[in-house]
């Protein structure tokens, strides 16, 4: 997909590369095109380390808090597979920068097809203030902060619509909240 973005004139430093048990191959293929690399685990970041160092990256936390359309779309619950657990994500900035990484983000996906937004308001408070712990603890400066999507549609005629409007002032009252 990243490769196709840049085919389409999407210059690399606006193509977030997220991947879940991403292969070498992959990790390759996104060394090679430069896009913002986003590590869904420590593994996968020292997977990389071995191809390649000098990456603009991000990290996927796992925030606690999932939400999506069934049990096999919600991705951000506690014990979830994905993401660095909430615990563990300020070693892991540490580890990013002792790799000689340059870290520029801090990424969560609580999962998709929901449609109700208070999860995503509870997801997007931990993960600011995650982001403000690993600024302050791992000395990072975050270029962005990235709560991924997983906005939902309504398959039944009796399912409400995601009011998208409220989802924007609550997420922008958030981050005020956290960073204004």
């Amino acid at each position: 997909e990243a490769q196709l973005a840049m085919l389409a004139g999407f210059e690399a430093r606006r193509i977030l590369f997220t991947g879940v048990n991403v292969d070498n191959e992959s990790l390759e293929a996104a060394a090679k095109a430069e896009p913002i690399v986003t590590f869904d685990s420590v593994s996968q970041m020292d997977r990389m380390a071995k191809i390649r160092r000098t990456l603009d990256i991000a990290i996927r936390v796992n925030p606690e808090v999932g939400a999506g359309l069934n049990a096999k779309t919600t991705t951000g619950h506690k014990g979830s597979k994905f993401g660095v657990p909430a615990g563990d994500i300020v070693p892991a900035f540490l580890r990013a920068k002792q790799l000689g990484f340059n870290v520029v983000g801090i990424h969560a996906h609580i999962g998709s097809g929901w449609l109700e937004p208070q999860p995503f308001f509870e997801a997007a408070k931990v993960v600011c203030a995650l982001a403000k712990k690993v600024e302050k603890e791992a000395r990072v400066k975050f270029e962005f902060v990235d709560l991924g999507g997983g906005f939902g549609v309504p398959y039944r005629p009796e399912e409400e619509e995601l009011d998208v409007e409220a989802v924007a002032e609550g997420v922008a009252g958030v981050f005020n909240e956290s960073f204004g």
